[in-house]
């Protein structure tokens, strides 16, 4: 279910369609952490079977598979926000969102995730488990603005839900398989899981692109 944006500045447009992007990946990301399987592995029957044996994968293929999706999610997210930096008005508003998101965009080889996996070296879970979490105010805040019974009945319907203006999936949104199956960067606890902490800053991107077509807008109108 997507909304029909031909009324948006096409800056928006476009910074929508990357938001819709990363949040396929996302979804693919859930998929492959609920079925503990690659997405090539589900397709075919042996994916290595015209692989040399110097070319195949360790016996991560299903932390290496989930990285590659999570260096996509990361740089459509970029591009999201790198879409709406060509409105002048909208800069200063991507600037700070990234100076608050540091943990994916900081520059350096220390930098965010989007950076490391761009310009250094890729970015993979380094352990997959169950950790203790951290309490989350954001997302109970989410949770806690969610009607259950209208919940129910949507997710029969689409598994969406309507975040602001912007739909996203949002079930399973701690993770998107067993408790003890989750990937994380590491094993310190407490840590919330790589999935959550993508949901969290998709939420947060559809902020910014409201908050970029409020300014547009505005400007247009004057």
């Amino acid at each position: 279910m997507e909304l029909n944006t031909k009324e948006y500045p096409e800056v928006i447009r476009n910074a929508l369609a990357k938001f819709w992007e990363a949040d396929y990946f996302i979804t693919l990301m859930q998929n492959l952490e609920c079925s503990g399987k690659g997405i090539i592995e589900l397709l075919t029957e042996d994916p290595w079977k015209n692989i040399p044996d110097d070319h195949r994968f360790p016996t991560r293929k299903v932390e290496k598979e989930f990285s590659y999706l999570l260096s996509a999610y990361l740089n459509a997210c970029y591009s999201s926000s790198e879409f709406l930096k060509l409105k002048k008005i909208c800069i200063n508003e991507v600037k700070s969102f990234r100076k608050r998101n540091k943990n994916i965009y900081g520059s350096g080889s220390n930098g965010g995730w989007r950076t490391k996996t761009t310009h250094y070296h890729p970015v993979e879970p380094g352990y997959r488990g169950e950790l203790e979490e951290p309490f989350n105010q954001k997302l109970q805040n989410l949770f806690d603005s969610i009607d259950e019974e209208e919940l129910d009945l949507e997710l029969e319907q689409d598994d969406a839900k309507e975040l602001g203006k912007y739909t996203i999936s949002i079930e399973p949104i701690r993770s998107g398989g067993p408790l003890d199956q989750s990937f994380y960067f590491d094993d310190t606890s407490p840590q919330e899981t790589i999935i959550s902490q993508c949901k969290e800053h998709l939420i947060d991107i559809g902020k910014l692109i409201d908050t970029c077509k409020i300014l547009i807008n505005s400007e247009n109108n004057n």
